[in-house]
């Protein structure tokens, strides 16, 4: 018998065990039944000779009444040499226990029918020329329905010259049992063993290049023999066992060919017993193709290993004790298993693998009910797949697996290549469930110059979970390798990761002769829901000379990624690591809803050299950020140098919400060189930001150099609450991010919208533009542009179709406000604000404001609106400059300033102030309110000012154009009141004249009771009827009271009854608007209600005048 030596990678192939012997019977004999001629003779009692026989062509024909071989005997037939076939049946009713030694003269081959039982016991051997086929039928079927039964002897054989076409089973066949060391036939020969069950204990059976079939039937019916040696089972006949235990093997490995057919109920392959199929090391030549293994079970194949003992279906080429030393060829077959259940437990591998020039077989799986695979441990995997190894130019493995249901525990379906040849590809079909748990893998990788394989996962009705850290579905190129990286596509109904399970595409591979290696993409579409938990994440890296996949996750329902474990966050990725050279890849992300939280990201950035990648979330109803980061950045936190451009960032649902420090961060790294890309948000509902740090973020951090990424905002409804922020600044080199929003309602409360130049920065900040229907500043919030380095700030423009309005202070004093500034020790200008609304309001120390106190002008601001500009308690607009500009232009239908409101210009140094020019319908100030343009050694502003109705200023409100240096500095004050037409207003007087003399009381003290006094302003009617009502009109002086006596008398005057009745003058009490929006003086108090206004003034004296 040859030796079998074998080597599968780092898995050596124990020595066969020590069998123990069954126990034989003491007298064991041939005989022969008398039926046909045959003749037995025995020199010893041990030995047996068998002669003569009946001769049909090729043919002859032995009837044994018994046959069995005892330990260390022998049964020869001592058949010519010309014999082809030798067909012996045992019609005596006793099972055949062979011990010993079968031998057959010339290239015969045996079968050998005994329907009471076969068993080979650890002596027996075969040493035949030909093939070998024993069973437990009950005859042998010929064509023209010729049969040599075993069970009716007596019949008259109708004997043929032709092989038999097959085997006729009646009900409750017996079994075959072999403890055998090894039953072995030459090399491309048969070897077939038909029960009933059949069960190799130990020992082996060993057809080189030939054929292994082993099967059985349990119920009557027939089995096909065909001439090269297999068998064909009747469908829908209950199948017998059959069993391999106790490092049981059975072994066809040679040259070419080679095949091993199973077909059984149940299969068993336990305590490390193996088929091993393919084209041993040493033996193949080029174009040699091994056999399959085939097995079709109909219940059950079981396949468990031990610790000591891994159990194992191999189909390999080149593999061996000196395969590395020896140029190998051929090709390895196919591994086919159909069954209902297929269970692997413990170290077990079902491969096919190539070590030579020639591939590896296809891997197909069929069961109808489940495939269940459970390895002994982390470490010792149950495995299905194969490989190419290092000396290999051809392929690896196809694996495709088709059932219901998948589960594996410690297990992996993996393909790798170590050589020039290609991964194989891994398809799973599956219509109900795949679950991967415990440190379970799928693979397809590569380690040499062939490209990795793809893994696709069909189950588009099926729920599919992986569950554990070391649990990953991957394709990889290693850093020795100038493949390419597999893809990864999954259909299902649902999906989800827990407890950092990943799925990932990566290469460190190396280009050659400009390929890439770049690594594959990721493709996830499910039907209803997708959650990743606990760490679990999506990722496409390089980390060599290729590209990043693009991560494409598509779902009917939710998709959710929530929390980390320890550094492992959450998420989908697509990154270029320090270093590599390679482009991140892009990041689609769609379904019903998209929620991030705990953690959790998106990211698809580069540290080296490459550009980061797109990320696109889309959902029908809502984006949910929650303490999870969406990024999009090149360079690294430790500074390397990197260069490439910054991807964009697209989130698009119904409603998006970013709270709880959720960030969407764009930018570059110290150390990093590129342009910019967009961070867009699109709502068709709302848009909300709330929570410290949540918001959005464009950088340029200080070594960079590139301008900062934008930040577009688009929905109905935006909101910013409690110090959520949008920023982008620059602290490199290159200009920073412009900020753009457009949204029917804006809200900013103790939020900011930011662009500005850092200290470091050398460059322009971004513009903020808001398009908008109306804006709320409150609760200091801000919207603010900044240089604190070398650059302008940006401008602010708001353009809004209803109300602006900022209002009140945050809890450390800072108020809301819209404002652009260059710091000290910065040099550029202050941005401009321009701002167009139905109506501005700003209260409660909000401000708008530009200023420049480093080197440069400070920006103009510019209002405008349909109605009115409001400014109350304390509220401001301010242009602060020592370096010119800084002009502030108000255009409104009225402009009021209420209890210490400013509207103030000032320069510093040698600078001019900035002019202020206000044109309104009317201009209200009150309450210590104030318009000035101040200057401190340099000329004052200029203030122009030109109402179209009237100018109503409290005494303790100024307007002031004011320099430090001295009068001459001064800037002008001017008001220019528009054509009046004089007959505006008019209405016709009474026919009689009064007399004003008669009007005017001489002493107005006099009249103790109902009498009242008024003044208004600075003045009280014009002068001129051409003019309007301003602070100037003419003046009338006091008189000096007549003292008022008791005894007084009072003068009467007659009244002549013709002279109409004088209408009384009721002084003025407020003013009011008419329709027209004018400004109308009322004889009642305006600020009370109902019946209160009609009372009057309460009595004065002359005491009561102040």
């Amino acid at each position: 018998m040859k030796k079998i030596s074998l080597f599968l990678l780092t898995l050596p192939l124990s020595a066969l065990a020590t069998l123990a012997p069954l126990a034989i019977a003491v007298a064991q004999q041939v005989t022969s039944d008398g039926t046909v001629s045959t003749t037995v003779t025995t020199p010893d009692g041990r030995n047996f000779n068998i002669d003569d026989g009946t001769r049909r062509g090729g043919n002859l024909f032995h009837s044994f009444k018994e046959f069995s071989v005892p330990t260390g005997g022998s049964a020869n037939f001592n058949n010519a040499l010309d014999i082809q076939n030798i067909i012996g049946r045992v019609t005596g009713g006793s099972v055949s226990n062979i011990d010993g030694l079968i031998r057959t003269l010339g290239k015969a081959n045996l079968f050998l029918l005994n329907p009471a039982g076969i068993i080979f016991g650890p002596n027996a051997s075969l040493q035949i020329g030909g093939s070998f086929l024993g069973s437990t039928a009950h005859s042998f079927l010929f064509d023209n329905n010729f049969e040599f039964s075993a069970t009716n002897p007596q019949a008259p054989p109708l004997l043929t010259i032709n092989v038999p076409i097959g085997l006729g089973f009646r009900n409750n066949p017996q079994n075959i049992t072999s403890q055998s060391a090894g039953l072995e036939v030459p090399q491309g020969n048969s070897l077939a063993l038909v029960g009933g069950n059949v069960s190799l204990n130990g020992g082996g059976l060993i057809a080189q290049g030939g054929r292994i079939e082993l099967g059985g039937l349990s119920a009557a019916g027939t089995v096909g023999l065909s001439g090269d040696g297999s068998l064909s089972f009747p469908v829908g006949v209950q199948r017998a066992d059959v069993s391999l235990s106790n490092r049981a093997i059975a072994y066809v490995q040679g040259g070419g060919g080679g095949n091993i057919a199973v077909n059984a109920r149940n299969l068993d392959l336990l305590g490390g017993s193996r088929l091993f199929a393919g084209i041993e090391s040493g033996l193949g030549t080029p174009g040699a193709q091994a056999g399959d293994i085939k097995i079709d079970a109909t219940d059950r194949v079981k396949i468990e290993g031990t610790t000591s003992a891994y159990s194992a279906i191999f189909n390999l080429t080149g593999f061996g004790s000196n395969s590395s030393n020896i140029k190998q060829s051929g090709n390895a077959g196919n591994i086919v298993i159909n069954t209902g259940t297929l269970e692997g437990n413990g170290n077990i591998y079902i491969l096919s693998s190539t070590n030579g020039e020639g591939n590896a077989g296809k891997i197909t799986i069929t069961a109808k009910d489940k495939v269940s695979l459970t390895g002994e441990s982390a470490n010792r995997f149950a495995s299905v797949g194969g490989s190419v190894g290092s000396l290999s130019t051809g392929n690896g493995p196809d694996v495709v697996i088709d059932t219901p249901s998948l589960s594996l525990f410690n297990a992996a379906i993996s393909t790798s290549t170590f050589g020039q040849g290609n991964t194989g590809n891994i398809q799973l079909k599956v219509s109900e469930s795949i679950s991967l748990g415990g440190s379970s893998q799928l693979g397809a990788n590569t380690f040499g110059r062939g490209n990795a394989g793809n893994i696709v996962i069909d189950a588009p009705n099926a729920a599919v979970s992986f569950d554990g850290t070391n649990t990953s579905v991957s394709t990889f190129v290693d850093e020795t390798s100038t493949g390419i990286g597999g893809d990864i596509t999954i259909k299902a109904r649902n999906l989800s990761a827990t407890n950092g399970a990943s799925l990932f595409t990566t290469t460190f591979g190396r280009a050659e002769a400009g390929r890439l290696a770049n690594a594959g993409n990721i493709q996830i579409n499910v039907l209803e829901d997708i959650s990743f938990k606990g760490g679990s994440q999506f990722s496409s890296n390089t980390f060599g000379q290729g590209n990043a996949g693009n991560v494409t996750v598509s779902a009917g329902g939710k998709i959710s990624f929530d929390g980390r474990i320890g550094n492992s966050i959450g998420g989908i990725f697509s990154l270029v690591g320090i270093g590599a050279e390679g482009n991140a890849g892009n990041i689609n992300i769609s379904g019903q809803s998209v929620s991030l939280t705990n953690d959790a990201g998106v990211n698809s950035s580069s540290a080296g050299q490459g550009n980061a990648g797109n990320i696109t979330i889309q959902a029908q109803d809502t984006i949910s950020v929650a303490n999870s980061l969406i990024t999009n950045n090149v360079g690294s936190l430790q500074g390397q140098p990197a260069k490439g451009n910054v991807g964009n960032i697209v989130l698009d649902a119904k409603e998006i919400s970013l709270k709880d420090t959720a960030q969407l961060q764009a930018g570059l790294y110290s150390g990093a060189q590129g342009n910019p890309g967009v961070v867009s948000v699109r709502a068709t509902d709302s848009i909300s930001f709330v929570g410290k740090d949540s918001g959005i973020f464009t950088d340029v951090e200080s070594g960079a150099v590139g301008n900062g990424s934008d930040i577009q905002i688009l929905a109905p409804s935006v909101s910013l609450k409690n110090g959520a922020a949008l920023k982008a600044s620059n602290a490199g080199q290159g200009n920073g991010g412009n900020i753009a929003i457009t949204a029917d309602s804006l809200l900013f409360d103790n939020s900011t919208a930011a662009s500005r130049v850092e200290k470091s920065g050398v460059g322009n900040a971004g513009n903020i533009e808001f398009r908008i229907g109306s804006l709320s500043v409150n609760n200091g919030g801000q919207v603010s542009t900044a240089s604190l380095g070398k650059g302008n700030a940006g401008n602010v423009i708001i353009n809004a179709t209803g109300n602006v309005a900022f209002d009140g202070l945050d809890n450390n004093g800072f108020p809301s406000a819209v404002f652009s500034s260059v710091n000290p020790g910065a040099v550029g200008n202050a941005g401009s604000i321009d701002i167009n609304a139905r109506s501005l309001s700003l209260t409660n120390d909000s401000r708008i404001s530009t200023s420049n106190t480093g080197t440069g002008a400070a920006g103009n601001i510019k209002v405008t609106t349909a109605k009115d500009i409001r400014l109350d308690n304390q509220a401001s607009i301010y242009a602060n400059t020592n370096g010119g500009q800084g002009n502030i232009t108000l255009n409104s239908g009225d402009l009021i300033l209420r209890r210490n409101s400013n509207i103030t210009t000032n320069a510093t140094g040698t600078a001019t102030g900035g002019n202020i020019s206000i044109n309104t319908g009317n201009l209200v100030a009150l309450e210590n309110s104030k318009i000035t343009a101040n200057a401190q050694q340099g000329y004052g502003g200029n203030i122009f000012i030109t109402t179209k109705g009237g100018r109503f200023l409290s005494p303790d409100s100024v307007i002031s154009a004011i320099s430090e240096a001295g009068p001459q500095f001064n800037g002008i004050v001017q008001f220019n009141t528009p054509e009046v037409d004089p007959s505006r207003g008019l209405f016709e007087l009474t026919e009689t004249v009064i007399d004003p003399a008669q009007q005017i009381a001489q002493n107005p003290c006099a009249k103790g009771f109902g009498s009242t006094f008024t003044l208004t302003g600075r003045g009280g009617l014009p002068t001129d009827p051409q003019k309007v009502l301003s602070s100037d009109n003419v003046r009338v002086d006091l008189i000096q009271p007549i003292t008022r006596t008791v005894n007084s008398t009072s003068t009467t005057y007659k009244q002549p009854s013709q002279q109409p009745r004088v209408k009384k003058i009721v002084p003025a009490q407020g003013w009011i608007y008419n329709e027209k929006g004018q400004v109308v003086l009322v004889g009642y108090d305006p600020t009370k209600t109902g019946v209160q206004r009609e009372q009057p003034a309460p009595n004065s004296s002359c005491a009561a005048v102040r």
